[in-house]
């Protein structure tokens, strides 16, 4: 197992191509993209307008009065519409978030909409609300005394400072960060037993005394040393001399760095079972469908996005994980991706040696 990483890694480091287009052309992009892109590709959004519509289907009259009260508050902003609904049937699409009010007692459900930055916004503006009207009920409930030393604010969002100054740089030093994970896992795998079979090199593999399955699981641990040196490359090198900015605490860098390496074993082990389970260059349908999902997943320009397409692309889902980790220290995606790709590695690893190990190999 271990000359077949050390051979592995000494034929990654032999092949110029693989080289420029693993690591220094992603780099190069995070340059192009991140300065010449930023007349085009806005760093920040605007929320714009909030067409907000709520509906009451309960008998807690207390509760559904305070909300109502405090959503009628929210006009005063006149960046802000509300609608009160008779029923929610065919309303879905009319407004960028359906409050509900239901059962006794009441719950809140927010519908969403489809813009991610009016969804967090008006999810902020509930939170708040709702946080600090559970907060006055339990005083009332201890000692309604205290209830008059209790000072409001009528903000209930506010901007808050991110700590850095975002901007393009920033964005596609992830993208191209996630492009080369997606690239390179989607298409060594695969790819690395094709050209075994085409040098013939599989035939000596066999004939050893190790074992088909750790054989098959030798080039899996094989192709670490090639994810770990591209994303320290790209991201030092991003982060270091481009000046953009990654997670801001130390934790929050490793569990970014995590993902993508449990990302890359997954795609690395997926392709490489489509490379053991057919006995063609499996690279000529990896490749355009990773350039495709990466198209409509937003990598090259976050201004593509298409409503039912977009969000169910990989590459999407992925740099959302990041995003959110980034940006608001949310771990909650990022710890999904992590533990559904590690089982996929496992899955397709244990699958694909399986399937080697009985099948006979023909040069």
């Amino acid at each position: 197992m271990k000359d077949i990483i050390v051979n592995d890694l000494k034929e990654f480091f032999r092949d110029k191509s693989s080289l420029f287009f693993t690591i220094f052309f992603p780099i190069i992009l995070v340059f192009i993209l991140g300065n010449l892109l930023e007349m085009w590709n806005n760093s920040e959004t605007i929320v714009g307008e909030l067409n907000i519509a709520y509906y009451v289907d309960s008998n807690d009259d207390y509760k559904v009065k305070s909300i109502e009260q405090f959503l009628k508050g929210l006009e005063k902003d006149e960046a802000i519409s509300l609608k009160k609904l008779e029923k929610l049937e065919n309303s879905a699409n009319q407004y960028d978030s359906i409050i509900a009010l239901s059962g006794s007692p009441m719950e809140v459900t927010l519908y969403k909409g489809d813009d991610d930055t009016k969804n967090n916004t008006i999810n902020a503006i509930m939170s708040s609300y709702l946080e600090l009207n559970d907060k006055i009920n339990y005083v009332m409930s201890k000692n309604n005394n205290q209830i008059p030393e209790i000072t409001f604010k009528d903000e209930y969002i506010s901007p808050k400072n991110l700590g850095t100054n975002r901007n393009m740089i920033d964005y596609y030093a992830v993208t191209m960060t996630v492009m080369i994970v997606f690239m390179t896992g989607g298409i060594a795998g695969s790819e690395s037993f094709q050209s075994l079979r085409k040098n013939n090199t599989i035939d000596r593999l066999i004939i050893s005394p190790k074992s088909k399955l750790s054989i098959f699981i030798g080039k899996m641990i094989g192709f670490s040393p090639m994810i770990f040196v591209q994303l320290a490359v790209v991201m030092f090198v991003s982060w270091k001399f481009l000046k953009a900015n990654y997670a801001a605490s130390f934790l929050g860098n490793i569990r970014l760095i995590m993902m993508l390496i449990a990302l890359s074993y997954a795609l690395i082990s997926f392709s490489s079972f489509l490379g053991i389970l057919f006995n063609f260059r499996t690279q000529a349908i990896m490749m355009p469908l990773m350039w495709v999902t990466m198209f409509f997943g937003g990598t090259f320009s976050r201004e593509v996005y298409v409503e039912k397409i977009t969000p169910l692309m990989p590459p999407y889902i992925v740099q959302k994980a990041a995003f959110d980790l980034i940006n608001f220290n949310r771990f909650e995606l990022v710890n999904k991706i992590t533990v559904v790709s590690l089982i996929l590695f496992v899955t397709f690893t244990l699958t694909g040696g399986y399937i080697f190990s009985k099948r006979r190999e023909t040069a």
